[in-house]
């Protein structure tokens, strides 16, 4: 059976290489697939096959008609090749009552609720960091830092109040407000809230790099592929940061556990005086320790003015960030 390691409830940003010579591996695929005719053929992304593999050199070509529609039968499966997807459905897709008979027929779970409610109430979802594009990690970032929650930046992102986004509004409003800028302002210590003077000055509308990222960002969070973005789609960045804040806090405790503090931590680090962190240094200060989470991410969120550099400044503001993670204090 393709039992705990399969995330029936949540398989949102989960990424699958696939061995089809392997029965398990196909059930997983044969889940997935299921899945997604239940929830929104759509929600399968970017798969592609190597008919020959697994190999050396894999030679993948994509799913040009997508996934085969015969691949709801288990057993109409290849038995030779090696598949990649990725899976994601929007919130208003999501179909619980198929995700648990999966759990129960397929994994084995016993004693879930049949509640519909029920077992929605028990269900934290969550998000991973491992298949998140950079420059999403770029807006949460920003939004934690100029807005009071990410709930508030989409009140002020949805400004005719339809309670969705479409590109034009996303785009040209974090645009103004300086998100993604590829011509940084620095940012005063006092807050490290961009001001709207600050902002307007950064503003260019001709912007390509700052366009693109925030257009890929658009694109990550319109899982439905329908135009607009929901609250329950844009909800995936309050998952997402969820994430990245219990990750933070972990990060501080076993900087304290290795240096003692945070200052010492950042001092040990920054043997030339310089203060100032390259993405390098971080690393190397980071594998003496335990931690073995998101140091990219990370290094993002402390990298406050985006120079590609932590200052100590910078680094110690985890003090205020890395505070009532998400799963409680140890």
């Amino acid at each position: 059976r393709v039992r705990a390691l399969f995330p029936y409830f949540q398989p949102e940003l989960s990424s699958h290489n696939l061995d089809l010579v392997s029965h398990e591996q196909r059930r997983v695929l044969h889940v997935l697939v299921r899945l997604s005719n239940a929830e929104h053929i759509s929600n399968i992304k970017k798969p592609k096959v190597d008919w020959n593999g697994p190999q050396a050199h894999p030679e993948f070509v994509p799913f040009t008609a997508g996934i085969p529609l015969s691949w709801e039968n288990f057993d109409a499966i290849n038995t030779q090749g090696n598949v990649e997807l990725s899976y994601a459905c929007s919130m208003e897709n999501v179909k619980l009552k198929t995700r648990r008979r999966l759990a129960a027929t397929v994994g084995g779970w016993g004693n879930l609720p049949d509640d519909q409610a029920t077992l929605a109430s028990s269900i934290n979802f969550w998000a991973t960091l491992e298949s998140v594009p950079e420059e999403v990690v770029k807006v949460i970032v920003f939004m934690i830092r100029n807005y009071s929650s990410i709930n508030s930046a989409f009140g002020k992102l949805n400004g005719d109040g339809d309670n969705s986004l479409n590109h034009k509004e996303f785009v040209s409003n974090l645009q103004r407000v300086g998100c993604c800028r590829s011509k940084k302002v620095k940012e005063q210590m006092t807050g490290f809230v961009l001001q709207d003077s600050q902002a307007l000055e950064s503003y260019d509308e001709h912007d390509s790099v700052q366009y693109e990222q925030l257009s890929s960002v658009y694109r990550f969070l319109d899982s439905s592929n329908d135009g607009e973005i929901s609250r329950k789609e844009f909800d995936a960045l309050e998952r997402i940061w969820k994430e990245l804040h219990q990750s933070m806090y972990e990060f501080k405790k076993d900087m304290e556990t290795c240096y003692g503090t945070l200052s010492s931590a950042y001092e040990t680090a920054d043997e030339d005086g310089s203060d100032a962190l390259s993405f390098e240094e971080f690393t190397i200060l980071v594998q003496a320790t335990r931690f073995d989470g998101p140091i990219k991410q990370i290094f993002l969120f402390m990298d406050m003015n985006g120079d590609d550099e932590i200052q100590k400044y910078e680094f110690e503001l985890l003090n205020d960030y890395a505070e009532d993670p998400p799963l409680g204090l140890d």
